[in-house]
């Protein structure tokens, strides 16, 4: 070797192990923030986890009534009233029918009351129902009749015991001509009062917003 050139050689053989030396620092930091980031994403995913667990803690906390001695009380999402017992709505039911029942009925009487008069037709339909119901299976049944312009109103008196019952049930599926009808029989006191309209018109309408 010349040695005038090993200046250059030196040199060359310098410059070569500075870059390696910076390659292995480069590497060293690269290595240190791979290893950060790592411990940084392990931070986040335990994070994750206990942050699950609370929910769920938190959720069965809500949802679990305390049991009794517990100092702390569950408080519930919502306050839903307790559901009626059978019987009880069934007594509500059977006292809304009877109320829209009376309440019916009293308006069919007052309608009657206050309905002008057809001589020629009331006189008519008085006698067909009264030759109706002198059949022989009607005569336990004192029955009275009054006919106005278009409703006849029938009341019934009936004897206790099963002839009057048998009566009176034959007399509430039937009726003697094709009109509309109604009527409420009082069991206890024994007696009837129904309302039969004339052929060809309806009984008169009652609105249940009148209750």
């Amino acid at each position: 070797m010349n040695i005038r050139s090993l200046p250059w050689v030196i040199l060359a053989v310098v410059g070569c192990g500075g870059a390696a030396l910076s390659y292995v620092r480069l590497a060293d930091e690269l290595a240190s923030e791979v290893s950060k980031l790592k411990r940084e994403l392990s931070q986040v995913k335990r994070d994750r986890v206990e942050s699950a667990a609370v929910i769920r803690e938190v959720h069965v906390a809500s949802t679990t009534p305390a049991t009794e001695g517990s100092q702390e009380q569950a408080v519930p999402a919502a306050v839903r009233p307790a559901p009626e017992p059978p019987e009880l709505a069934l007594d509500a039911q059977d006292a809304e029918k009877k109320r829209y029942s009376e309440a019916r009925q009293s308006f069919l009487q007052n309608e009657h009351a206050n309905e002008p008069e057809d001589p020629t037709w009331s006189r008519a339909a008085e006698a067909e129902i009264a030759e109706y119901y002198a059949a022989r299976e009607y005569k336990a049944l004192r029955i009275t009749t009054t006919c106005k312009y278009t409703l006849c109103r029938v009341d019934v008196a009936f004897p206790e015991g099963d002839a009057g019952r048998e009566a009176m049930d034959k007399f509430m599926s039937d009726r003697p001509w094709q009109g509309t009808r109604t009527g409420k029989v009082d069991w206890e006191l024994r007696e009837a009062s129904t309302f039969i309209a004339r052929e060809g018109f309806e009984l008169p309408s009652f609105d249940r917003k009148a209750l």
